[in-house]
């Protein structure tokens, strides 16, 4: 079992595979083709059966979101509700999850947020 960490930008789409017990890196795509193509092209070089964890780095969590969080239903409604605040993000953050959902479906999904690095600073900072 495998872990897909998934970060999928604006302007550029990067993945890499480790493995889940050592967690040394097994592969790295990157691409410059953020569409639905460019996804599913990476998507297709993996065997969905490899891949026990999708993690995705998600751009706007909010002031709920503060540590790695198993996606639900809610989840999802929550980062849709939040791409006014990461636009160029969150839309396409979401847009990979639900793809992900589709070529892993036996894969945990798993979003970790870039404002969570945030959550804990000081009011000063």
């Amino acid at each position: 079992m495998n872990i897909l960490a998934l970060n999928i930008g604006s302007s550029s789409f990067k993945a890499k595979i480790f493995d889940f017990k050592t967690l040394k890196e097994i592969k790295t795509f990157k691409i410059d083709d953020i569409s639905y193509q460019g996804v599913a092209k990476v998507f297709k070089q993996i065997n969905p059966s490899d891949i026990g964890f999708v993690v995705h780095r998600v751009v706007h969590g909010g002031e709920k979101y503060s540590k790695a969080t198993l996606i639900d239903s809610n989840v999802k409604k929550d980062i849709k509700n939040l791409i006014s605040l990461a636009p160029i993000h969150n839309k396409i953050n979401l847009q990979g999850i639900l793809e992900a959902e589709k070529y892993f479906p036996n894969a945990k999904q798993i979003a970790v947020f870039d404002t969570a690095f945030h959550h804990n600073l000081s009011q000063l900072a």
